[in-house]
């Protein structure tokens, strides 16, 4: 029987799901993944504990497809929104995850309050500390050293679908909580990018939601028992302030006999 797995990465909390081909839900791996929450505002987490929770929530979907006589037909990813990750260019992380919670950016929100009927018309979201783009700017004028050496600003769900595929990939629903892409050309924006001091190049490529960004790596088929190259989708971004990882699941049906 065909089936499909799906990873859900919430705020607190990364999920693996496995679904038959009738959609019922065959069994659910769900592991703790914790921010750091720091006294003065600032939230950060390390990238590599996603990678390896990952690794952990595949691997469990994938023994109970094969208990189950499943075959997977592809990974979609879903995740919440607006952190950032820069990574160098062989994708090594240069700083902690900062968080969408993250408040350092509060300052240069106000500083930049007089840009937001250019930016709300462009995006449909006022500047805000939540958003990417202000994180991006901070790194920049904070850490240099860091944006020195950056090649990629990535979001959550980019760096999972990094470490699945290798590729740098994002889909349109996460670009529209950056403040930096234009909800009519569903791109890029150039003077977006020009205002918060981001380099088109450091972003990563753009495609619909629901489309197939890549296969699983060699590596990763090994570490977890999936085959290489399954395809991997990006299903969207999660609805901020309501953790894709909190929201409940039916129980598994029961395992075919």
């Amino acid at each position: 029987m065909k089936g499909i797995i799906t990873v859900d990465i919430g705020t607190t909390s990364m999920r693996a799901i496995l679904y038959d081909a009738d959609a019922h839900v065959i069994h659910i791996d769900q592991r703790e993944n914790m921010p750091e929450f720091f006294h003065d505002g600032r939230v950060e987490q390390d990238p590599a504990a996603w990678q390896s929770v990952l690794s952990a929530v595949l691997t469990g979907c994938a023994d109970a497809a094969a208990r189950s006589n499943i075959e997977p037909q592809c990974v979609s990813v879903t995740a919440q929104r607006s952190s950032v990750i820069a990574v160098d260019q062989a994708g090594t992380p240069l700083h902690p995850a900062i968080m969408w919670q993250d408040r350092r950016t509060a300052p240069l929100a106000l500083a930049m309050e007089k840009h937001n009927p250019f930016v709300y018309e462009k995006t449909g979201l006022k500047i805000s500390p939540v958003f990417s783009a202000l994180k991006m700017t901070w790194l920049r004028h904070n850490r240099p050293d860091v944006w020195k050496c950056t090649h990629k600003m990535i979001g959550i769900q980019d760096w999972v679908i990094y470490l699945m595929t290798g590729r740098f990939v994002t889909d349109q629903t996460f670009g529209s909580r950056t403040n930096l892409l234009d909800l009519k050309t569903r791109d890029w924006d150039p003077e977006l990018l020009s205002l918060f001091e981001v380099e088109p190049g450091m972003l990563c490529d753009l495609v619909a939601p629901g489309s197939i960004v890549g296969g699983l790596t060699p590596d990763l088929a090994r570490a977890t028992g999936l085959i290489p190259g399954l395809p991997v989708v990006s299903a969207g971004g999660g609805v901020l302030g309501s953790s894709p990882a909190s929201v409940p699941y039916p129980t598994p049906a029961p395992a075919p006999t």
